[in-house]
């Protein structure tokens, strides 16, 4: 049995509740703090499911760390630190069964929206903030845009570890971090960043 799947995720880092009503399917509905990686594994399951087709997870900025090192995962596209006033989504469209999907101009239509409201990364003060990116995989595409990777106070091991693969991290600012083990570096790139388009 596969749970109900979506191509597109919601994450509202600034909603401290639980319960399974927070499923991402939606801005009302969204996973909430500290689910991050819980949003971005469920996407990857999507693509995984859906012949390898791209995922989207969108996560609203916020004046706080979710506190999470997340994992890039095939094929998702995350966009962060979104405008917290935002409410609506991308539009499905309904097909004559009855049956609902999300279609590639709808999703790249509100990537642009979305990119016209939100601040630039230096002068904005909501981020989507994360203590650290990694890689455990090589991957065919992955793309991660508008993180504040910070806040790894003491880290013993890179705060942005990325493997060999077609992978982007894209308008992010990395900042307020400390390493502790000697020669450990703060980046390491194995491939450097890429997008595979």
């Amino acid at each position: 049995c596969i749970a109900t799947l979506s191509r597109v995720l919601y994450v509202d880092p600034s909603f401290n509740l639980s319960g399974t009503d927070y499923n991402g399917f939606s801005w009302e509905k969204a996973y909430t703090m500290g689910n991050l990686q819980t949003a971005i594994d469920a996407a990857a399951v999507y693509s995984d499911v859906n012949n390898n087709e791209k995922s989207y997870v969108f996560v609203k900025g916020r004046d706080k760390s979710t506190g999470e090192t997340i994992t890039m995962r095939n094929n998702v596209t995350l966009y962060g630190s979104l405008p917290s006033t935002i409410n609506t989504g991308v539009v499905e469209t309904t097909h004559d069964d009855g049956s609902k999907s999300y279609d590639d101009d709808k999703i790249i239509e509100y990537i642009k929206a979305m990119d016209a409201d939100r601040d630039g990364m230096a002068s904005s003060t909501k981020h989507t903030i994360v203590n650290g990116v990694k890689s455990t995989e090589d991957l065919d595409y992955c793309l991660f845009d508008g993180l504040l990777i910070g806040n790894a106070d003491n880290a013993a091991s890179p705060v942005v570890d990325i493997k060999q693969g077609n992978v982007a991290l894209r308008n992010s600012i990395i900042a307020n971090n400390e390493i502790t083990s000697t020669g450990q570096p703060l980046v390491n790139l194995q491939s450097g960043l890429h997008c595979k388009t």
